[in-house]
């Protein structure tokens, strides 16, 4: 069969077919004088760890069946659910090339495994342009809507109260670069490098619940994209020799900012939390959101940043000496509690806490919170950004 992808658009709607069994070629097979590629790192049991999941979220398998199919009625052979499984066992295993399952040697075993896993038996494995023609169609918020109803199942089963500080989840909420390219990428910022060229950078908001223990779970994702950028691209600030030294931080973070919450609120309209930010959120509108939805916040407190309120603090601190901590490894922990923040004519009241650095010329950490601080709360606000 020709390994080119067909262009044809009924074609890839048609369910391509490829049984690794009636197929000798292999992914092993590479052109003369290539270095083959290191495969990525999979996990060794897949069974055992998606038998976690089914029985922690017995629902799984149905709810990836209840996705709006993109494809025609007449056309489907091989339903969602088969798709999605396979394609999240792919990416478990490590695996960058659906090639790889298709055409593997082993593909009578996975074939057999996805079986068990869907509980029926497969005439034939869907071809990789079929899994490429579904996922082009799906709308993206078939796949948030299956994370939604996990994330509240894992809550029912009690498997996040070690997510929480008293009844509020931690948080943590962050940019994270995805690709970057010379030519223009969907959902991108688009920067100007020293040389004159344009660069295009993709760049997603992520929110995770996080715990003191390690583990995190994603609940939501907005892209930074097009509609936010400045009218004017932005400069990237490189050294001598042209390496890139630091990233502009425009506003467009901010702007996805609201949009991430409000969908968070959507979707967990009961859920309280504890929002936990690097420096950039350091602004009134921040705080305005976390007000309004009654959240708490943890926002890094940095030297140039919010510069009237970070003076007052460090007044408040001094004022305040009576508020310390000493830990057996010397680390001493300060805070000053209701420090007021005027801001456009409102007023705000925030505390702060900190650790300074041993040679005392900063600080090794310092947020600002609307949690009033006491020493039952130390443990879980000492989270570094």
């Amino acid at each position: 069969m020709d390994k080119r992808i067909q262009k044809s658009k009924e074609t890839n709607e048609g369910n391509r077919c490829f049984s690794g069994e009636n197929n000798q070629r292999t992914c092993s097979q590479k052109k003369a004088g290539r270095k083959p590629k290191e495969e990525e790192p999979g996990i060794n049991n897949i069974g055992d760890l998606l038998s976690v999941v089914l029985h922690y979220i017995p629902l799984f398998i149905t709810w990836l069946s209840e996705v709006e199919d993109p494809r025609r009625i007449d056309r489907i052979i091989h339903l969602p659910e088969v798709i999605i499984l396979i394609t999240i066992l792919e990416r478990l295993c490590g695996t960058d090339s659906r090639t790889k399952i298709t055409l593997h040697n082993k593909n009578k075993i996975f074939k057999e495994n996805l079986e068990i896993l869907l509980k029926r038996k497969l005439e034939y494995l869907p071809h990789g342009d079929t899994v490429n023609y579904f996922f082009e169609n799906l709308h993206p918020n078939e796949l948030d809507k299956i994370l939604v109803k996990m994330i509240h199942a894992l809550r029912k089963k009690k498997i996040l109260k070690n997510f929480k500080y008293k009844n509020h989840y931690l948080l943590a909420i962050d940019g994270v670069h995805l690709k970057t390219s010379k030519q223009p990428l969907p959902n991108s910022l688009k920067f100007k490098l020293k040389d004159g060229s344009i660069e295009y950078r993709q760049y997603a908001l992520e929110a995770k619940l996080v715990s003191p223990a390690g583990p995190v779970f994603s609940i939501g994702s907005t892209f930074i994209g097009e509609d936010d950028l400045p009218s004017e691209t932005s400069e990237i600030k490189t050294d001598a020799e042209g390496k890139i030294i630091e990233y502009p931080k425009q506003d467009c973070e901010l702007k996805a900012f609201k949009r991430l919450i409000e969908e968070i609120y959507i979707n967990y309209p009961q859920w309280n939390f504890v929002l936990l930010l690097d420096a950039l959120y350091m602004s009134k509108s921040v705080i305005e959101i976390a007000n309004k939805y009654n959240w708490w916040y943890s926002i890094a407190l940095k030297k140039g940043s919010a510069e009237v309120f970070y003076n007052s603090a460090m007044e408040a601190i001094k004022r305040n000496s009576h508020n310390r901590i000493k830990y057996e490894d010397n680390k001493i922990i300060k805070w000053a509690n209701k420090i007021i923040w005027n801001n456009n004519n409102k007023e705000y009241r925030i505390s702060v806490i900190g650790t300074e650095n041993e040679d005392k010329t900063g600080w090794a950490f310092l947020y600002a919170t609307n949690i009033f601080i006491n020493k039952k709360c130390l443990f879980y606000l000492h989270i570094p950004s």
